[in-house]
């Protein structure tokens, strides 16, 4: 019986990994709660208006933070023509408003908030002024 005894509590310690191990951290890369999956990733878009013709690009990531940056098309390898902003973001799906909070390279803020539809690989902001702006994935 001391036998017997000895050999299921060995069994039950070599067991305790099992019940205590995992395969990693499987959520390292899902979205913070909250963050909808479809905003996920780069957009980029192309804007011309009075002020001339830009190269936008939007990095949203799932921890709710983004990145921004604009480069004027005509110079497009000028380092010095190259803003960035960085802050954080929250979509709302019903309400279909984004809101971004940030700083731009310089320490201007950026605060506003856009009507955004988001279908597929295409993103379109509508201004409060009716204007839109696509962006591809």
């Amino acid at each position: 019986m001391n036998r017997l005894q000895k050999l299921l509590m060995l069994l039950m310690v070599m067991s305790l990994p099992v019940f205590f191990s995992s395969c990693g951290d499987d959520d390292k890369d899902s979205p913070d709660e909250g963050v909808v999956t479809e905003i996920i990733g780069t957009w980029g878009a192309i804007i011309t208006d009075e002020d001339g013709t830009q190269i936008v690009s939007y990095t949203f990531r799932t921890n709710g933070l983004f990145t921004a940056t604009f480069t004027e098309e005509t110079d497009i390898f000028d380092d010095d023509n190259i803003q960035s902003v960085t802050g954080t973001y929250t979509y709302n799906q019903v309400t279909r408003f984004l809101t971004l909070n940030g700083k731009s390279d310089e320490g201007k803020v950026i605060n506003f908030s856009v009507r955004c539809e988001i279908s597929g690989n295409t993103m379109v902001w509508t201004e409060d002024d009716g204007t839109k702006t696509t962006f591809v994935k």
